[in-house]
């Protein structure tokens, strides 16, 4: 691996799911035809965590703290499925600190970041008009006549033909800010796990998945989630375990049922939290039966729109199994 390479999911949490020569079946969700690739591949974006320091060269600091976050919850991962359940102390602690990481540094979450930060922007430059864009100027020493300001205004308007993205410090800086937030709900609310023997499941460059069913607390809410106000938290340990994270579980370190209901409930929550990549073992097949987004039309990085899914879901539980 280059130093340049940068994993957004790490590689030994992919070894999981991965085969005797540590390959990936990658499915991508843009209709390109399913490929196999290395762990090494999968899942890694160059640069992703650097930043700019002062004197403008790229930093890889954070890239290195952020690999020792990973290096205890991975080992933490493997407690858990050595037997270590309910965890200890520590345990959840470092895996809870994991998955506040996984959350804030997700592709998906980096692009709900400048979902925003464009729509922000542009509502500034709406409200402004041409009077704002003048004074903006003004402020920073550039002399502009009305006819300017508004022609200028015009330009800016035209909020279709571009996007405005953050600074990649201020995408690295976000990061950071949230990952402890994140993992407090991960460390203080009841853990439950579900172990298959031959049920198969699958994870994505997002790996923890969130779900509202119809009728929670959060009913009227379609978009939005987040692990604050999501009902189940959901995270695969492997290929063959999940990690439930929950408000509504009767008791901490339950251990649920191993049924092909709860595989393909997982792995449709798992999936429809993707942003570009599904990933699964070469001789599993745990998409079967389940519903993805149209190809072209990737779900909105607010979150999947739950009613639709729900009904889905539904539907398919009351078939027998």
């Amino acid at each position: 691996m280059t130093a340049k390479r940068h994993h957004y999911v790490p590689q030994s949490y992919l070894l999981g799911f991965a085969d005797g020569n540590k390959r990936l079946m990658t499915v991508p969700l843009d209709g390109v035809e399913s490929y196999i690739q290395s762990v090494e591949n999968a899942a890694a974006e160059s640069y992703y965590n650097s930043f700019v320091d002062e004197q403008g060269e790229r930093s890889m600091v954070v890239e290195e703290q952020l690999s020792a976050i990973e290096g205890d919850g991975v080992s933490a991962i493997k407690r858990i499925l050595s037997g270590e359940f309910p965890p200890k102390d520590q345990t959840r602690v470092q895996l809870a600190t994991y998955l506040g990481l996984q959350v804030a540094r997700s592709p998906r979450t980096r692009a709900m970041l400048n979902q925003i930060v464009d729509k922000t922007s542009k509502i500034m430059v709406a409200f402004s008009g041409p009077s704002g864009t003048r004074k903006v100027l003004e402020d920073k020493g550039h002399e502009l006549s009305d006819e300017e300001a508004a022609a200028l205004w015009r330009t800016a308007s035209a909020f279709d033909n571009y996007r405005v993205t953050p600074h990649q410090n201020r995408q690295i800086q976000q990061m950071l800010d949230s990952i402890f937030p994140l993992a407090e709900p991960f460390a203080v609310l009841p853990w439950g796990m579900v172990r298959f023997q031959h049920r198969a499941l699958l994870t994505c460059d997002n790996p923890v998945g969130m779900w509202r069913p119809a009728g929670s607390r959060h009913q009227g809410w379609t978009h939005g989630i987040g692990v604050a106000t999501a009902d189940e938290l959901w995270f695969p340990l492997d290929r063959r375990t999940a990690l439930l994270v929950s408000p509504h579980l009767p008791t901490d370190g339950l251990r649920l049922r191993a049924t092909t209901k709860w595989a393909q409930r997982i792995n449709q929550i798992i999936a429809l939290w993707a942003h570009r990549f599904i990933y699964h073992h070469p001789k599993d097949d745990p998409l079967a039966g389940l519903w993805l987004p149209p190809v072209g039309e990737p779900m909105s990085v607010d979150g999947p729109d739950l009613n639709e899914v729900a009904a889905r879901m539904e539907d398919r539980d009351r078939r027998p199994h």
